[in-house]
This record gives structure tokens, sequence and C-alpha cells, in this order.
């Protein structure tokens, strides 16, 4: 169970800024918490009338809450030239010859699976860019206006996608307008009702988070600019990009472990955390491993780069490095990046790979360069740090709980390492 999942969603639709989440049926407050390529386009969608017809969703509901539904109207349907138009990422080079920041950019590979329903991947794109330009809110046509399973779908691509929309809370009583929260933060309570979870809007400042949001798009193309050539082939600019990462950032420790046992403060730490991914990247310079990862995708993917974000529970294997060894061998999961270039794909760690540089700088010098030992792996050598069954591989948003079934297999192995 996610709960920054359920706390971001349910907020979304219900009219109070606090609500109650049931960690546990019938236990005590006091008691531990639990909480190939890709497929073609299929073709266009019936033009009818259409309600919505995902049957196999697994998302989180309210029980005896009603959950609103879209308006009756005909929705957004697109041919499939008007759809392979309508995700294509252009070329962030082109217009000046520097890279430029693109809000908007959506990993190809999430956005085919919304094939027949375009209207999440266009509520996904509303949310992207409003949150871009630091918007208070923003409404989508009527065709657009989704029901609550889709909305937790576009919501959780557009926080896939982008940073940005991962450090804003969504708030919406119709799905056709909304109002956007940045860097929320959430105060728990527990008492003989449950465990409110409230929305603190008092500390929010939409002033701030233009700036923040201005730095962070600043940053992106700084790291861009500074280090890649718009005439890179595709897996040096991959390359190019982790490594000025790796000597930019730092690792931050997770504050939630595998086994589950913590305290509701402890999420509350967590969420406030992680809900801050963009002042995280650009004032604290330091981002646990599944931000690392995501960054990394977002980037990529504004790069026309192939790069998806994966999860796995498996064996970790002791590197020689004590804060590795001590943070990842308490741990049953990693998070990392698979990125797919020129036909071939490559497993990529920035987590490993920044302790490792830490570690090193410790023992060399300030100025010493990374050891690029977990860039472009195949998954033989991924295997040596961390060994998983691809029956345990996940896309990190499926494991997240955006519950569409389970889609490994749209991970390409990693049948050789880089070779620079």
């Amino acid at each position: 169970m996610n709960i920054k999942r359920i706390i971001k969603t349910a907020s979304a639709y219900l009219l109070s800024g606090a609500f109650v989440i049931s960690m546990i049926a019938g236990t005590g407050c006091n008691n531990p918490k639990t909480i190939e390529d890709y497929p073609e386009p299929v073709s266009a969608v019936n033009t009818e009338t259409e309600t919505n017809t995902d049957t196999d969703t697994d998302t989180p509901s309210d029980e005896g809450t009603e959950a609103p539904k879209a308006n009756a109207v005909e929705q957004l349907t697109l041919t499939d030239e008007q759809f392979e138009e309508f995700i294509a990422i252009p070329d962030p080079f082109e217009k000046t010859g520097q890279f430029q920041y693109n809000p908007t950019a959506i990993p190809e590979y999430y956005a085919r699976r919304f094939r027949e329903k375009p209207a999440i991947i266009a509520v996904a794109k509303a949310m992207m860019e409003a949150a871009y330009n630091a918007e208070r809110g923003f409404d989508v046509p009527p065709e657009d206006v989704l029901d609550i399973d889709d909305y937790i779908k576009a919501l959780s691509l557009a926080e896939m996608s982008s940073p940005i929309v991962d450090s804003a809370q969504m708030k919406t009583e119709g799905f056709q307008d909304y109002e956007i929260i940045y860097m929320p933060e959430f105060v728990v309570n527990e008492t003989e009702q449950g465990i409110f979870f409230e929305l603190n809007t008092e500390q929010t400042s939409y002033e701030h988070a233009s700036q923040i949001i201005d730095q962070y798009t600043d940053y992106i193309q700084d790291i861009v600019n500074k280090n890649v050539s718009k005439d890179d082939s595709d897996i040096e600019k991959a390359r190019k990009v982790y490594e000025a990462l790796v000597k930019d950032l730092s690792y931050s420790e997770r504050n939630l472990g595998i086994d589950m046992n913590y305290s509701m403060e402890d999420v509350q730490e967590s969420f406030n955390s992680e809900a801050r991914t963009i002042e995280n990247t650009v004032v604290g310079k330091s981002l646990t491993q599944d931000k690392l990862a995501l960054l990394y995708q977002s980037i990529l993917t504004q790069l026309n780069i192939e790069c998806m974000t994966v999860t796995a529970t498996g064996l970790y294997h002791e590197q020689g490095v004590e804060k590795l060894d001590k943070e990842m061998g308490e741990v049953g999961y990693d998070t990392w990046n698979v990125i797919y270039v020129d036909g071939k794909a490559y497993n990529c760690d920035l987590a490993y790979e920044i302790i490792t540089y830490e570690d090193d700088k410790t023992k060399y010098g300030e100025h010493c360069d990374p050891q690029m030992k977990y860039f472009g792996m195949s998954d033989k050598t991924r295997g040596e740090s961390f060994s998983i069954s691809r029956s345990n591989l996940y896309l990190y948003d499926e494991y997240e709980g955006m519950g569409i079934g389970h889609l490994s297999d749209m991970v390409p192995e990693c049948l050789e390492d880089y070779k620079k």
C-alpha cells in the first residue's frame, strides 16, 4: 500500500481538507501500521459516447463514498496518426541548438498504454503544463473529464513523468476544475475514530513554488547543456547526464523500510519529504533512490531516449562499500532505470553509483571521477549487486499501486554491458 498515493488521490475528490485512513481494520492505533520493442498502437476508439470500461483496475476507494463519475459526453478520440503526433516528443535542441525543458514529455511506453483513452494522457499533460507554469489551478474541456479510476491513472502518469507534478497536490470536486497545491505538507492526527491526514494549506506559497520550479527547470537545462552536445549519440547523452547527476547530487536515505513497522509520524515525515522532490533537487541536492530514478527518466525522456523506472524485490550482494552495504542490505527491494538505445537495453542505478562515488571521494579526494560501475549494466552484471527473478520485476508505477496488471514483459532484457 502506498501511503503517498492514497493521500494524494483521496484528497483530490474529498471536499474536506482532512480525511481518515484506516491502516488495519479492527486494530488499535498503537499497533504497527502496514501499509521489443513496445506494443503497436491499436485502432482508434469508437466515437460513440463512452463510459468507464476498465473493470480490471485495482484502485483505492473509500467504502461508503460514491466516487464522482465522468460527464456523459463524447470522449476524446484520435486517429492513429493523430495519436502518434499527440504523444511525440519534439527534438529539445531544434529551436535554439540548446536543450530546452519540455514540461509535458511523457515516456512513450507509458502513453501507449492509454491508446484507447487518450483523455487520460490529455489530463496528465494538462497537469504537467499547469504545474510547470506554477498555476493555481486549471480546467479541462468536457471531453477530457474523467471518472475516479481514470483520474488516478492520469495523476500517476503525470507524477511518473514530471517531478514538478510529483511535488504538487491536485484537488478537484468534479474532475473538470482543478486546484494545485505545491510542495504540500500533511499533519497526521490519531484519534479513536482513526488516523487523519490533514492538508496544511497555510504553508503553501505560490511565489515560493514558482521560484523553486524556475530553479528546477534551469537546473535541468544546465545539467544537459553543460555536459551534452546535440550531436552526441543517445548512449553518450545518457552516460553524460548520468555522470553529471552522480557528481552533483547526493543520496538521501529511505525513511521507511520494507518491514512496514513504523509510526505514522514516520509516514508523515517521509511523505512531506518526498512531496518536495524539486526543492530537494535544487536546494538540498539530495534524493532518495526512487526519486533519483524518476529524475533520470524525466531528463532522458525529454532527450527522446527510452528510459524506464523499474523496481524489484531481490537479494543484495555486498559491494565492499560500507554505506551502500548497510543501506541496501537492510532492504529487500531496489529501484533503478533501464534505458533502451540503438536496439540494446542497459540497467543503470544512480543510487548505487552516488553512494559509491561519495565513498570514493572520502578515500581519493573530491576531484576523483565516478567509477560508472553501475551504468550500462547487463542483467548478468546487475545480478552481481542485486539479483532478481523477472517475475519479481515491475514497472515502478504498477509496483506503486496503479493497478493495471503485471507489465514487466515490457522491460527489455539487458544482454550485454555498455563499453565506452
